[in-house]
């Protein structure tokens, strides 16, 4: 399910109060757009314009960001995984699951931009047990979690994809639930504060670490060699996608859509290019690197 919407949609819904003088003037533009306007107030928007007159038949909203590759089935993944939190959200000792993501626990850095900068409203974001950090590429959200986040929204409350969704749970008492995953990559330099398994659970992810190149050097390697490799998801690969905010991949273009009066279109492909910045910097795996333990 895709549904379309514009800037001007978003602001009669969420206020945009005007940023404080935190960031430098060039950076202002990134910041808003980037905290505003980025996916958490997308499903926000969806929620309030189109889930919660159904919330009392709807169980929990899959949200799947446009980056992310399953190398699997994505309908056998999600059921699986429904399986296992029906079962959770019937547990009597246990607080459910409002919220489900691939990560497991972690306090975000001092130094990282998004918690430095991409915030409205809240605070304390690394001191432990007050901020979480996850990787949101696909994850459940539980109609009472919903409610709670867009109403925090509508008050101007709201901070980056990557730690608000999980920082708002953790704070306000509702259950979250991380699904441990194999952690696969040559980059696997970050450590994570709060702890936790890089190793074990039933799917592989890939690739997390400071250069994310890893996912994309997977991705091509995996098509390319055919390789047999137990299903993996994929974040972030942006080859296909014009790159928002990273290098377009490994070169091979995007496609953009441009309207005409009324309601025609045209779809436009534009072919990637390589430059003294990208050349070199994407080297697909070979399958004797798929096969063995990054």
């Amino acid at each position: 399910l895709v549904i379309g919407y514009s800037i001007n949609e978003i602001e009669r819904v969420f206020p945009t109060p005007p940023l404080k003088d935190r960031v430098e003037e060039p950076k202002r533009v990134r910041v808003r757009a980037i905290t505003k306007y980025y996916e958490t107030v997308s499903w926000s928007w969806w929620w309030e314009k189109h889930g919660y007159k159904n919330k009392n038949i709807i169980k929990r909203v899959w949200v799947i960001e446009d980056d992310t590759v399953f190398t699997g089935s994505w309908s056998n993944l999600i059921q699986t995984m429904e399986k296992g939190l029906t079962t959770l959200d019937e547990t009597p000792e246990s607080k459910g699951a409002d919220m489900m993501a691939f990560r497991d626990f972690c306090t975000p850095e001092k130094s990282w931009i998004w918690a430095r900068y991409m915030h409205e409203g809240v605070a304390n974001l690394t001191y432990p047990g007050q901020g979480l950090e996850s990787w949101m590429t696909a994850y459940g959200l539980s109609p009472r979690y919903l409610d709670a986040v867009v109403s925090a929204q509508k008050t101007g409350i709201t901070g980056h994809i990557e730690w608000f969704p999980s920082t708002f749970a953790l704070r306000h008492n509702f259950g979250l639930v991380f699904i441990q995953h194999d952690l696969r990559g040559k980059k696997l330099s970050r450590s994570c504060t709060g702890g936790g398994s890089k190793r074990g659970g039933t799917f592989n992810y890939c690739c997390q670490g400071k250069n994310t190149v890893d996912a994309e050097n997977w991705f091509e390697g995996w098509k390319n060699s055919k390789a047999c490799i137990g299903p993996t998801l994929l974040h972030p690969v942006k080859g296909d996608a014009c790159g928002r905010f990273s290098a377009n991949g490994f070169g091979r273009g995007c496609w953009s859509r441009s309207f005409t009066k009324g309601s025609e279109y045209k779809d436009i492909f534009n072919a990637g290019f390589t430059d003294a910045k990208t050349s070199g910097f994407y080297s697909a795996y070979s399958g004797f690197d798929l096969q063995r333990v990054l």
